[in-house]
């Protein structure tokens, strides 16, 4: 399956791990909604 440019993302969830905590990141694993 290819994305192509306007399509429409599929519902799911990112992780991200941030090492260094900066102002509007925390530390440690971090989830998103991929529709958000």
């Amino acid at each position: 399956m290819t994305i192509k440019i306007g399509d429409t993302l599929p519902e799911g969830s990112l992780a991200e791990f941030i090492e260094v905590e900066s102002e509007g990141c925390s530390l440690g694993p971090n989830t998103f909604n991929v529709s958000d």
